[in-house]
């Protein structure tokens, strides 16, 4: 072994050293910065026909699958709940106010009031009759409304002229 491979042998040593020094020193400065992923230093011996000739470095940055995982779904997470509250906001604004009489809500609450008392007491004939009242209230106050003759919404000039709405025979 001559003493040029001797130290060429070791400057690749210290020039590796030099590289896992400077990886250490990136990961301590970095240790508290959010989404930094630690540099992992290896070594390798380096050969040659002849014999070993010195060291050779790997460095590969390694990420926490665990946490990278743990952030993807803490992000999906988030994701669905603001999809759901745009949905509810939707709905919400589709069946209007709970305390307003003419919306959906309130629409129902009466039937829903009226069955709760006739579950109190089934074999009362006056809070059946309630019950069976609201709902029809409830089935026709959600019917579209139609126009009183089917002539004066298909045409439009007997629908402003009040004396032409009488029915034809």
């Amino acid at each position: 072994m001559s003493i040029q491979t001797i130290m060429s042998t070791g400057l690749s040593a210290l020039a590796a050293n030099q590289q896992a020094l400077k990886a250490t020193s990136t990961n301590v400065a970095n240790v508290n910065t959010e989404g930094y992923a630690r540099l992992d230093v290896r070594f390798t011996s380096r050969s040659s026909t002849g014999g070993l000739t010195g060291v050779e470095i790997d460095i590969r940055r390694v990420a926490n699958t665990y946490l990278a995982a743990a952030e993807m779904r803490g992000a999906a997470d988030v994701a669905s709940a603001d999809i759901m509250s745009q949905f509810m906001d939707r709905a919400q604004g589709l069946l209007g106010d709970p305390s307003d009489s003419s919306t959906v809500f309130g629409t129902l609450d009466p039937v829903f009031s009226s069955f709760g008392a006739l579950a109190v007491d089934p074999a009362s004939a006056l809070r059946r009759s309630a019950a069976l009242r609201m709902c029809r209230h409830c089935s026709r106050s959600s019917r579209p409304r139609r126009p009183r003759s089917r002539r004066c919404a298909m045409n439009p000039i007997r629908a402003s002229c009040p004396r032409l709405m009488k029915p034809t025979r």
